[in-house]
């Protein structure tokens, strides 16, 4: 199921690490994205989430260090973004990340775990919540 980009994707992604991208741009992107807190939540086998962008017409990372701009899918996914947040959604549209940010222009996204089940924004954002409330309720426990 397809829906229109938006920083709340982006956001459940906290700590998550874009390790793969294939596809190409303009057109689809799968980014592969290892974020174990939130995959093992799920009962199916499997390692990772898989965000694909669809009707991609920007994808590049600007590392910290050294400066300059990635556009190429496989130097992106080398360099293993480790998302943060997304704040200003403007255009083009950027996610901060540890040690650079990610700019992202698609249309819509759709979600699947890596053994290939499609699962809905409200199914990873239900896990996600779920976690950062449990998070939050063990940390005031100490």
């Amino acid at each position: 199921m397809q829906v229109s980009l938006n920083l709340n994707i982006w956001n459940l992604w906290h700590d998550g690490t874009v390790f793969r991208a294939v596809g190409r741009v303009p057109g689809d992107v799968q980014l592969s994205i290892s974020i174990d807190y939130i995959r093992r939540r799920f009962s199916d086998v499997g390692e990772h989430v898989v965000l694909t962008l669809h009707n991609c017409t920007c994808l590049a990372y600007e590392p910290d260090d050294p400066p300059g701009c990635l556009t190429d899918l496989q130097a992106i996914a080398a360099a293993e973004p480790e998302i943060l947040k997304a704040e200003n959604w403007t255009d083009p549209n950027t996610v901060y990340c540890v040690s650079g940010t990610l700019r992202v222009l698609a249309s819509t996204f759709s979600l699947a775990l890596d053994n290939g089940r499609i699962i809905t924004f409200e199914e990873l954002a239900s896990v996600a919540e779920t976690y950062w409330r449990e998070f939050a309720e063990s940390s005031l426990n100490k």
